[in-house]
């Protein structure tokens, strides 16, 4: 096999190829594309759109054939010409002289454009949408129109990246108000006091004062490398609300110093009141207990006081006695309720004594037979146990036998296939597209400002894939997309982007060998057959 594979790049960069020209078509529009030839008399060409074959006559003094192309989809396509007789009596036209081809860029339509600005604006913020619209319309970036014929830019020229990148950049910059929603927040303000703040976008005045500007305003000075910056105030309703406290809270501690003035003023008016009554009363006294009436009234008085205590001792004295009487009879009757209520208890004591013998030989019979009960319903469960067990393990073992079974139809069935892929295509292609030896994806290698193909010819089959259509070829892994190859094939591609790198490997299906590899950059080309 690697004795076979024959390296055609440097011979293709060496060997004088057919003239290029460059022509532009707007996606689901006819376009007349030209064909210029360097003739000096009329002349005929043959052209070829795709499987399309169509004869031209370039005539003086231009000697300029126009053909008619139409593309609904955006991307390179190949109008190829060559000198060829045609024969028409008097009428007939020597072949020009030549060959070339015209590479005619489709590019999307007004309706298409917009279709790629809305899958760009569709994830974003509000916020990060404003950004994109303000700088790219501060950049001169056409991006929306209402008229259907506009013609709008690409999302991927360069004004347009160099806005993303820059409102990438504005929204990397730190927010006083952090994550949360600048219009009403939580905040510390100056000296630690705790409230709400919302927050601004501002510029810095001469005077070191910081002026509130719009989100606009802030894009606008972001693009144009000007500085800005956020700034933040406490909520008038927060503030508010807390002056209005900080009132009512006045008012309360007044209220209270003047109630408690006030009741002060009170305790002191009626101290002084009881004070002169006190001292009214004692005047009266003194005045009454030095007259002889009062005296008279005393000795009455001490008279009558030693009468009723000789009269109250006596009272007690008798009541003591039917007191001791009553004791007496009380300690009687107790005593002959104490013995009988002792022999009562006795009997009953008896009683229970014999109730709880029979409750105990109950018990004991009780428990023989739930002990007799439990050993039978554990040797039934150890059974029931013992059987459930062997029940697994069969089915168990049944179960790995299964599996094994259906193991080995797995890997016969897999040694088949590949035995079968391998007699029909016997090596596969890996095709690569990234940088530093890292895959991306192999379609950016083809999509570049100036799209190119990948053309291959396996076996018998052969074609020419547009960008859209290299993903068919196979599956596209980590490793690259992989291309199933037959034993006779030939592969070519062209790298169109100016920072990945196109790679190209062939391996042997059966032993794994890399039997060529190859890489190249912007518009290198790798052609390999075999």
């Amino acid at each position: 096999m690697r004795k076979h594979l024959v390296l055609l790049t440097a011979a293709l960069l060496s060997s004088p190829l057919m003239a290029q020209e460059v022509a532009t078509a707007v996606a689901g529009q006819k376009a007349n594309i030209p064909i210029r030839i360097k003739a000096e008399m009329a002349c005929s060409i043959e052209v070829t759109i795709g499987s399309r074959k169509e004869m031209r006559v370039a005539e003086p003094p231009n000697y300029e054939a126009t053909v008619e192309f139409q593309s609904d989809d955006p991307g390179v396509s190949e109008i190829r010409w060559e000198g060829k007789f045609r024969a028409r009596g008097l009428r007939s036209t020597p072949a020009c002289p030549g060959s070339g081809v015209v590479r005619v860029t489709t590019v999307p339509n007004t309706e298409q454009r917009k279709a790629e600005w809305a899958r760009v604006f569709a994830p974003l913020r509000p916020e990060q949408r404003t950004c994109l619209q303000v700088g790219l319309t501060h950049r001169g970036v056409k991006f929306e129109s209402t008229d259907p014929q506009a013609s709008l830019d690409a999302p991927t020229t360069p004004g347009a990246r160099e806005v993303f990148a820059k409102c990438d950049s504005f929204f990397m910059v730190p927010r006083v108000w952090g994550v949360n929603d600048p219009s009403d927040y939580p905040c510390a303000l100056p000296g630690g006091l705790k409230s709400r703040c919302s927050a601004n976008y501002a510029e810095r005045l001469p005077d070191g004062r910081l002026a509130p500007i719009s989100l606009e305003k802030a894009v606008v000075a972001h693009l144009d490398g000007k500085s800005w910056t956020t700034d933040q105030r406490e909520s008038d309703a927060v503030r508010e609300a807390r002056d209005r406290a900080a009132r009512e809270e006045q008012s309360r501690r007044e209220a209270e110093q003047a109630r408690r003035d006030a009741e002060l003023a009170a305790k002191r008016q009626a101290e002084e009141r009881e004070r002169q009554a006190r001292a009214e009363a004692e005047e009266r006294d003194r005045r009454l207990k030095e007259s002889p009436e009062y005296r008279r009234q005393q000795a009455e008085l001490e008279r009558r006081r030693v009468a009723e205590m000789l009269a109250a001792e006596e009272k007690t004295r008798r009541e003591k006695e039917q007191l001791e009487q009553a004791a007496r009879l009380a300690r009687q009757e107790a005593e002959r309720r104490r013995v009988a209520e002792q022999a009562a208890a006795e009997e009953r004591a008896r009683i229970e004594r014999e109730q709880a013998e029979q409750a105990e030989q109950a018990a004991r019979l009780a428990r023989q037979e739930a002990e007799r009960r439990r050993a039978a319903e554990q040797a039934a469960a150890e059974e029931r146990a013992r059987i459930e067990r062997e029940r697994a393990e069969q089915v168990a073992r049944q179960r790995r036998q299964d599996e094994e079974k259906r193991l080995a139809e797995r890997t016969e069935r897999e040694r088949a296939e590949r035995a079968r892929l391998a007699s029909t295509f016997p090596y596969y292609a890996l095709v690569t597209c990234g940088f530093r030896g890292q895959h991306t994806n192999v379609l950016a290698c083809f999509a570049g400002r100036v799209g190119t193909e990948l053309e291959l010819r396996n076996g018998q089959r052969y074609g020419l894939y547009k960008v859209h259509e290299i993903s068919s070829l196979g599956q596209e892994t980590r490793e690259g997309l992989r291309i199933d190859l037959q034993r006779k094939f030939e592969l070519r591609a062209q790298n169109s982007d100016d920072t990945l790198i196109l790679g190209v490997k062939i391996i042997d299906r059966t032993t794994n060998e890399t039997l060529f590899e190859k890489q190249v950059g912007r518009f290198g080309v790798i052609s390999i057959k075999d």
